[in-house]
């Protein structure tokens, strides 16, 4: 990769890094754990679950599963990973306080 393409790269990577932080404080808030802990659910169900927007929600799954906070099932639902389970609001040590700030 040339240096320009890897500089670029790079910007790229640093102006988008909020994106996934954002998204772990906006699954605590809402308490997307809480709501995955029996199993996988489409975003559909998760929305009304939460009461949030499906088009808006359905972007965090996503963002999430990129750094294994969720998995993606093959059919588009979304399951907790086991560092997903921490986000529970009954896991023994959660960091979800420690997510909103």
């Amino acid at each position: 990769m040339s240096t320009a393409r890897q500089s670029a790269a790079r910007l790229i990577d640093e102006s988008l890094g909020f994106l996934f932080p954002a998204a772990l404080r906006a699954a605590a808030a809402v308490g997307v754990a809480d709501h995955l802990a029996d199993g996988a659910e489409s975003v559909e169900r998760l929305a009304a679950a939460t009461g949030t927007d499906t088009r808006n929600l359905g972007r965090v799954p996503r963002l999430l599963a990129t750094r294994g906070v969720v998995e993606e099932t093959d059919e588009g639902r979304s399951r907790l990973t086991t560092t997903g389970r921490t986000l529970h609001s009954d896991a023994p040590t959660p960091p979800a306080p420690r997510s909103s700030y």
